[in-house]
């Protein structure tokens, strides 16, 4: 089935037991035309992420991520889901590019829900080009658990 901008999502399935969800993007346009998702799960401190489609197993959040995503959970939380596109969506939270570095980029964020988390600071590294083709100036995100 073809949508708007060769749009094409290929599969969504929650998975109760697991809680884990897949999901298979398609896109000819820009990346920012879709809303993508990532299941995270914390080892010790740090929140990691696998995806079998890009041979991605045990990607770490490093230098500030991890405290970032944290602070939108209770404590003792061990997995979450972070949804994030290059376009604003409702109840979304900002991370501004404040500086590339080591093909990755520092990263801010400006404009959240939650008061305490304006300000934090974090690095996204080059893995970030697999899902969205660059190191963008913007990255519009939500962490749900």
């Amino acid at each position: 089935m073809q949508v708007p901008n060769e749009t094409r999502i290929t599969l969504l399935i929650k998975n109760k037991k697991t809680n884990m969800s897949l999901a298979t993007l398609e896109s000819k346009s820009k990346p920012g035309n879709a809303m993508m998702s990532l299941n995270l799960y914390r080892t010790g401190n740090t929140w990691m992420f696998d995806d079998e489609t890009y041979g991605i197993v045990a990607e770490p959040f490093v230098l500030g991520m991890s405290e970032i995503i944290s602070a939108y959970l209770p404590k003792g939380k061990d997995r979450c889901t972070a949804i994030f596109s290059l376009n604003k969506f409702p109840y979304c939270d900002t991370l501004d590019l404040t500086q590339e570095d080591s093909n990755g980029g520092w990263y801010v964020v400006s404009e959240s829900n939650f008061p305490t988390i304006k300000g934090m600071k974090g690095w996204l590294c080059p893995v970030t080009r697999v899902y969205l083709k660059t190191i963008p100036q913007n990255v519009y995100y939500k962490i749900e658990g």
